[in-house]
């Protein structure tokens, strides 16, 4: 799901299989998910049948090509876990299994984020574009007992 404007993507650098590796974080999704050719640059460890279906939001099946074991490092957790293998080159993404096992939700956002600005088709500010005497949205992401809540404010001048 994209906006017409600037994107704020959260992506998390960590060593799989010893690579590193930029996936976004989404905290939607409830596994970790990883382009073929990401799979390709992680030395393509074993890819095993999946018994699992996965599902997008608006609950289309997605292809899962397989699924596989890797050992993943984040600071100074480590663990040794599955990630399912998809053919959607959009879709590398660190979901929920591993976000819990390695503890990410212990930590704010922005420390473990670097912040990915990507323009959108329109390459015209988004102040352009709101009515008169409002600002653009801000989004502000926060965790609370370990819940992601993303807040969208909206200033009025």
């Amino acid at each position: 799901f994209e906006i017409d404007g600037e994107s704020k993507r959260k992506n998390v650098t960590l060593f799989i299989n010893g690579v590193h590796t930029r996936l976004q974080l989404n905290t939607a999704s409830e596994a970790t998910l990883i382009f073929h050719d990401t799979w390709r640059k992680l030395g393509q460890p074993a890819l095993l049948p999946t018994r699992h279906t996965a599902r997008n939001a608006s609950g289309e099946t997605l292809k899962l090509v397989g699924e596989v074991t890797c050992e993943v490092m984040f600071g100074d957790n480590g663990i040794e876990t599955c990630g399912f293998v998809t053919d959607h080159s959009v879709l590398n993404l660190l979901g929920l299994n591993w976000t819990d096992d390695l503890k990410l939700l212990d930590q704010p956002v922005n420390s473990m984020c670097k912040q990915t600005k990507i323009r959108s088709r329109s390459e015209a500010p988004l102040d352009h574009r709101t009515p008169k005497g409002i600002s653009p949205p801000e989004c502000v992401p926060t965790i609370i007992n370990n819940i992601l809540i993303v807040a969208f404010i909206v200033h009025f001048r």
